[in-house]
This record gives structure tokens, sequence and C-alpha cells, in this order.
């Protein structure tokens, strides 16, 4: 099925254009989709011989770069829900990669920080991650790096925009 997407002046070629930069944009994030997906298998096939998934490794590498934080706070740059997060949080203790202990000022929150375990761990993750992103990235300039995280910057900005809107 084609979508059309009306434009201000409505000749044929503006719909035409319209729908070719429609199609490309889905393309895009078919391929966005696509990569996400490969590389979370493949660091899957890594992180499982220490008994954790991909997700809980991406907590534990913001986690390292935000000591002391809250719950609450953590699961907001995670983008995910606090039910969620415990989940996780709950694993990665019981694993003896982090610890939480509850605040002294707000009896609700709980403040979390990795373990000796936790920063092995993430260790042997950035070792892996570095050697991945290396091979990935072989072929592909500082320039083009450059101006892909530029894109995605500017799509990151514009979905804020949209989450406003109804």
């Amino acid at each position: 099925m084609n979508t059309y997407i009306k434009t201000t002046n409505e000749t044929t070629n503006d719909y035409f254009y319209a729908f070719v930069e429609f199609k490309g944009s889905m393309l895009l994030l078919s391929s966005f989709q696509g990569l996400n997906k490969t590389m979370h298998y493949m660091m899957m096939e890594k992180t499982e011989k220490f008994d954790i998934s991909p997700d809980q490794t991406r907590l534990l590498f913001m986690l390292q770069n935000h000591q002391n934080i809250n719950q609450n706070a953590l699961a907001k740059k995670l983008n995910i829900t606090k039910a969620t997060l415990s989940v996780r949080l709950q694993r990665l203790e019981k694993l003896g990669y982090l610890t939480r202990t509850q605040d002294k000022n707000d009896k609700r929150n709980y403040i979390l920080n990795i373990t000796k375990t936790g920063e092995v761990f993430i260790e042997a993750a950035i070792k892996i991650m570095k050697e991945k992103t290396m091979i990935m990235f072989e072929g592909v300039s500082k320039e083009q790096i450059t101006v892909i995280n530029d894109v995605i910057n500017i799509m990151k900005k514009n979905i804020e925009k949209c989450k406003g809107e109804e």
C-alpha cells in the first residue's frame, strides 16, 4: 500500500517526492532496527556466560557512570518503567553485581552501586564491546561516524517534539 503525504504545493511531483522521502525514511528506520537487533543478539551471545542479558549490561554501564543514583532517576535515564527496572535490579543484586541501599533521607528510595564483581563484569563487557565496535565500524571514516551521530541527535530532538503532540 502506498502512502502519500499531502504537501503545500499540490503538484504531482510534490506527492511523488514526499512519497519517496517517506519510503526512504521508513527504510532507514528499518535498517536502524535491524542493526540494533543484530547488536543485541551479538551481545547476548557474549554475555550469557555471565548469566546476564544485554539490557542488564546496559543498566550496569549506566550505573557505572552514575554511582549513588536512585532507582527512579535510573529508570528515567534508561527509559524503562520502575517495575521493569526493579526486576532487573533484583537479578543483578542476586548475582552480586550491585547493591541497593535504602536512602537515609527517603525510606522509599534505594541508592544503587556496583560491586567488585560488577566491575569485573563491566571490564570484560567493555573489552568485548570495543572489539565488536571496531569490527562493525571497519571502513567507516570518522567523518561518516560524525554525520551519523549528528543525524541521530536531530532525530532524537524531533522525537522529543512529537511526544507532546496528539
